[in-house]
């Protein structure tokens, strides 16, 4: 306890002492307390330095972010300006081919008011069309007559009886033969009539006495016949 308390008065200076042991206190402390102030100026000085260092380093970063991000901005715009731009073309060029379609049918709507009108009101126009129906007309009626007199199996050849020729009983062979002549093979037997005989369809004729009398029933030969030889 007493060599302790002799280390502390030893180290510690008495302030009131005017001796020379104070003196001696005083010098033995005042380096190392002029170390500890330019240790901790330096020390400050150094996180002075590192702090400005800091703040540059960081507001470099901040600038080129900065920068960075203007580009990109610009880019951006010019992106989207060429984008409403092109939208722009296309909407204008939509619109100018709408509008050339609907110019375009109110012509065609014009123009065919216009052909109706003048049909309508257009006297030689009425004329001519009243011409080609007259001529129309002429020309069926003229073809219809065409067809009706020129028909092959008409009425008119049917009211005529066929004539029958054959010689003279005197140079005619005993049997002549009937020959006739169709364009398609009978159906049947034609009803023939002969007097003296019992033979109804009989293509022979019995001798020359007959034929005198002999005659053909023109109702009862279908109508495809055209034409009888004897």
């Amino acid at each position: 306890m007493h060599s302790t308390q002799k280390c502390n008065q030893a180290m510690t200076p008495n302030l009131n002492d005017k001796s020379g042991s104070r003196k001696r206190s005083l010098d033995m402390f005042a380096p190392t307390y002029e170390n500890l102030l330019e240790s901790r100026n330096k020390a400050r000085e150094i996180s002075d330095h590192a702090r400005l260092e800091w703040d540059r380093e960081r507001w470099n970063e901040e600038k080129v972010c900065n920068m960075e991000k203007q580009r990109f901005e610009e880019v951006k715009l010019q992106k989207q300006m060429e984008f409403d731009e092109k939208q722009n073309a296309k909407k204008h060029e939509f619109e100018k081919e709408k509008w050339n379609r609907e110019l375009e049918l109110k012509e065609r709507q014009c123009q065919m008011d216009l052909t109706i009108a003048a049909l309508s009101s257009s006297r030689p126009i009425g004329e001519l069309e009243r011409i080609l129906a007259l001529v129309i007309s002429f020309l069926s009626f003229k073809l219809f007559l065409f067809f009706f007199l020129h028909l092959p199996n008409s009425t008119s050849h049917h009211h005529h009886h066929p004539q029958l020729t054959h010689p003279s009983p005197l140079s005619a062979p005993t049997n002549p033969p009937i020959t006739i002549i169709t364009h398609h093979p009978p159906p049947k037997t034609p009803h023939l009539t002969i007097p003296g005989t019992s033979q109804i369809g009989s293509w022979e004729v019995p001798g020359p006495e007959a034929l005198k009398s002999f005659r053909i029933d023109s109702e009862s030969i279908p109508r495809r016949f055209n034409r009888l030889t004897f």
